[in-house]
């Protein structure tokens, strides 16, 4: 049996900040940490899926300085992901399998029928039934027989 790899895609959240933009935290010893990280770290822009990271640190529950009372929890956290990674993971898939079908000329509405794999990498979160299998389900791919995953 021969395998071929058809669709590679990624994605990343909506909202987007430069991190040398970033705002300020709330000490000297704090941007000066950040600083350094920010240096030796190699990142140069970060992403997430919601805009309240972005907002000045006084007024935002994700900013470094918070102490963990004020900061969102494991939990909420994960909720978040759990809403938004299925849209973003789903709007990959899409964008890529309607490039397949046009670049190879065949009826992108038939293309789930052939997919016989699917594998899902994130780095973020976890959560069940799990993100592929979301991702699975609104393709249509969660037909009998079931795509592995």
């Amino acid at each position: 049996m021969v395998w071929l790899i058809v669709v590679v895609n990624s994605i990343l959240p909506y909202h987007r900040s430069l991190v040398t933009q970033a705002q300020p935290l709330n000490s000297q010893t704090d941007n000066l940490t950040k600083s350094c990280n920010t240096f030796y770290s190699g990142i140069e822009t970060r992403y997430g899926c919601t805009a309240e990271y972005l907002v000045a640190p006084e007024i935002s529950r994700f900013a470094p300085a918070r102490s963990l009372d004020e900061s969102p929890t494991t939990a909420e956290r994960l909720a978040i992901y759990e809403r938004e990674a299925p849209i973003l993971g789903t709007a990959a898939a899409r964008a890529e399998l309607a490039n397949y079908a046009a670049s190879a000329g065949v009826d992108g509405d038939t293309l789930p029928a052939f997919i016989t794999h699917l594998i899902v990498v994130s780095c973020t979160g976890f959560f069940a039934p799990g993100l592929d299998f979301m991702i699975a389900r609104e393709l249509g791919l969660a037909r009998p027989p079931p795509v592995a995953r």
